[in-house]
């Protein structure tokens, strides 16, 4: 498998990433569950893994941010993501156990870092666009 599926601490953000105001989107349901069709193995992918709320991945076939509820406790849950000075923030309102995802345009060839806070802790995972 060659998603990259690690999980880490979140440092500080330093230079214009921290400037730069956050790109707030609603995730778009889909239909399937991408974790069921291998959708997150392909090169530059990323799924930060262990955290009871929920899972966020970036899929680099598509430039997205997908982000599943795991909670079955009636708040939304939000995957953010860091890349080439843009920061952002994916939302899911569509309930424990589905997918949503947010459609961007990231710049080819950078690093990308998805994370999900929980209890007071960010966990951080790196792909590549």
């Amino acid at each position: 498998m060659s998603a990259v599926t690690a999980v880490g601490l979140l440092g500080v953000w330093s230079g214009s990433a921290a400037a730069a105001d956050w790109e707030v989107t609603t995730g778009t349901p889909t239909a399937y569950d991408p974790d069921s069709r291998r959708y997150f193995d392909q090169r530059g992918d990323a799924c930060v893994l262990g955290v009871d709320s929920g899972r966020v991945c970036f899929d680099s076939e598509d430039d997205a941010i997908y982000v599943r509820d795991e909670k079955k406790d009636g708040k939304s849950v939000t995957g953010y993501w860091l890349t080439s000075g843009r920061k952002g923030k994916c939302i899911s309102k569509a309930g424990a156990g589905d997918w949503v995802y947010c459609g961007k345009n990231f710049p080819e060839g950078k690093a990308i870092d998805v994370w999900m806070e929980y209890n007071g802790r960010k966990y951080l995972v790196t792909g590549a666009t």
